[in-house]
């Protein structure tokens, strides 16, 4: 469509196209405006003719702009490899569409978009850094459970599709955090270096990843529910932001993405401060979740949820260092169907001042292809141990 202006496009001449003129359809309207905004032409007989976003959506499709905005003023930097395109942001305040307001703190993924897909699937940001601490306590915000939202937190492009965020502990709550965000085709890898300034006994950090409008606002996991009993495939919900998660097994053998969704979630799951919370836990439990806790060691080290079609897979690269868990709420973007899919790594001994712990997770985003594709993306990225730096 390239070199078609709207008039070309509709058969009509000597018509002015209103605000933009006679423009290519190329620059027509950003990818918010498609979706907003009908353009209106007044036609020669006096009628109106509405010409959708559709025209835009192929003209983009063929290279054309995805934004009017000034590029030099959306905070953080812009990534594209594949089909995948990514922001990354540190935490410095903007303007999140989806809440319509400016907020500030979150940091990490501020977009994640599939190119067929065509929306941004997070509400605040994902791989946001939420929570630190190091036990004993330390630094200025050591008593703030959200000092990486407020602690400076510079950002630095360092390699073509390569952003890394650092953030000084003696600024925080004793966590100096480097953390390095790289996209590929079909995943991004986050890479993380932390270390206390003194003696420590243990790191603990925190990383949500705020969801948009997903269908099923379940995870899917591995792992044992009792000591003495088998390590299992589970289906993990909980009926609002408190908890309690529930478990209950599930087989995904052989399923599709939609066979995942075996009854609507939204019938067991209210806001945080709803009056409804007792009747969604006791709709938990009659679907057969069950609130217990994971046996931290059985967990396998990645767990998967859906946005609609396409696969969210989280992979942590096992190391003797670190131990991670999944954690979820229904609600944590901000409603329903926009869940928070987070987890916390934490380091599983004593580090020494200036000590350094180096750890991976990769989200592998793209469309679903099975159970075997799920476990042939874990198995790649879980063959290569990470560790310490001393």
């Amino acid at each position: 469509m390239s070199g078609y202006n709207a008039v070309d496009l509709i058969g009509l001449s000597a018509i002015r196209v209103e605000i933009f003129e006679i423009v290519t359809v190329k620059r027509l309207v950003s990818i918010e405006e498609q979706i907003m905004m009908r353009l209106i032409i007044p036609a020669a007989a006096g009628a109106v003719v509405v010409l959708w976003g559709l025209l835009a959506q192929d003209a983009l499709a063929e290279g054309g702009s995805q934004t009017s905005n000034d590029e030099s003023k959306i905070p953080g930097i812009r990534l594209s490899s594949g089909s995948l395109r990514a922001r990354v942001t540190n935490n410095v305040e903007r303007f999140i569409s989806q809440t319509s307001n400016r907020m500030n703190g979150y940091n990490g993924l501020a977009a994640l978009q599939e190119r067929d897909q065509r929306k941004n699937i997070f509400v605040h940001a994902g791989l946001n850094y939420e929570t630190a601490s190091v036990d004993p306590k330390t630094g200025p915000l050591k008593d703030n459970w959200k000092a990486p939202r407020v602690a400076p937190m510079t950002i630095e492009k360092i390699r073509r599709n390569s952003v890394k965020l650092t953030q000084k502990g003696s600024e925080a709550s004793g966590v100096n955090m480097e953390t390095v965000y790289t996209l590929g085709k079909t995943y991004v890898d986050m890479t993380c270096t932390f270390w206390a300034d003194n003696d420590v006994k243990q790191i603990k950090t925190f990383w949500a990843s705020y969801m948009n409008q997903v269908q099923n606002t379940s995870l899917f996991l591995r792992a044992k529910l009792d000591e003495k009993g088998p390590t299992q495939w589970l289906e993990a919900a909980s009926p609002t932001h408190k908890g309690p998660i529930g478990y209950r097994p599930f087989d995904p053998t052989g399923r599709d993405w939609y066979d995942y969704l075996t009854d609507n979630p939204v019938r067991r799951q209210v806001m945080r401060r709803s009056p409804e919370i007792p009747a969604a836990r006791a709709a938990q439990k009659k679907a057969g979740f069950e609130p217990l806790r994971l046996v931290p060691e059985s967990f396998e080290n990645f767990f998967y949820g859906f946005v609609d079609d396409y696969l969210f897979l989280m992979i942590f690269r096992p190391s003797d260092d670190m131990r991670f868990h999944m954690w979820l709420s229904p609600t944590g973007g901000g409603g329903v169907r926009s869940p928070a899919w987070d987890f916390s790594a934490n380091s599983a001994r004593p580090t020494k001042g200036g000590e350094k712990i180096t750890w991976s997770v990769r989200l592998v985003y793209k469309k679903f292809a099975g159970l075997d594709d799920v476990l042939k993306e874990v198995e790649r990225f879980q063959k290569r141990k990470t560790g310490s730096k001393k």
